[in-house]
């Protein structure tokens, strides 16, 4: 659950593979939503390793890196 009612900017989640750094798939939690069930039916087989990478998006979509 990713509860960003008071939040007004939308998270960019990105996720690779760890092992050859593959994007997998990205998602998207947007401002101002209780977003329970983000990116459902996304299924990623036969991958051990992975990283997941997310930043803020300001209004015009330009990323925000999290440190």
């Amino acid at each position: 659950n990713a509860d960003l009612n008071e939040i007004n900017q939308h998270i960019e989640c990105k996720v690779y593979n760890a092992d050859n750094k593959q994007l997998i798939m990205t998602g998207y939690l947007y401002a101002g939503q209780n977003n329970e069930y983000a990116w459902g039916g996304d299924v990623a087989t036969g991958i051990r390793n992975i990283r997941i990478e997310c930043s803020y998006q300001d209004n015009q979509n330009n990323q925000i890196n999290f440190k």
